[in-house]
């Protein structure tokens, strides 16, 4: 393992913290971690151009799962304005950072947000703290009932 360049180090513990102070997004930090990994040596990367498109994420038996998120996207728009960002894993949802990703799975679609506070429930099957008063939660969703206001509200708190 080659040594750490101190400089290097410090200008990736910079980014961290700005990234964990501006987005708190999981997916973010993991960038920014990859970036001090590899401390700035060049990678082979595939066509970083390339970017996903939507269709790709209802593929096959996903598609079944396209109403399902028509519906949560257009529930959401009726309460704020945001702007799909496309990725290979999830469908994020960006106002000035991206405060949420869908993730569509075959039966159901995995909602994921970020909030300054964790949210005690047991719809939420899942929690990860990952900085000081930041929480990634994960909320399945595999009919329209499950999209009600408890859901909309906490997307709500995650777009603030």
């Amino acid at each position: 393992m080659p040594p750490i360049n101190k400089e290097h180090a410090i200008s990736i513990a910079k980014k961290l913290k700005a990234v964990i102070d501006q987005t708190g997004s999981a997916h973010d930090i993991a960038c920014v971690v990859g970036e001090f990994a590899f401390q700035g040596t060049s990678v082979p990367r595939k066509n970083k151009t390339a970017e996903a498109t939507l269709a790709q994420h209802f593929r096959g038996k996903r598609e079944e799962m396209r109403p399902l998120f028509e519906y949560l996207i257009a529930e959401l728009k009726s309460r704020c304005q945001f702007e799909l960002k496309v990725g290979k894993a999830y469908i994020g949802l960006k106002h000035k950072l991206v405060f949420a990703a869908i993730h569509v799975q075959t039966r159901k679609l995995v909602v994921e947000l970020v909030a300054r506070k964790k949210f005690d429930n047991p719809r939420i099957k899942k929690v990860i703290q990952f900085a000081p008063a930041r929480w990634a939660h994960f909320v399945d969703v595999a009919k329209e009932e499950e999209i009600n206001e408890q859901l909309l509200g906490w997307i709500g708190q995650s777009y603030e």
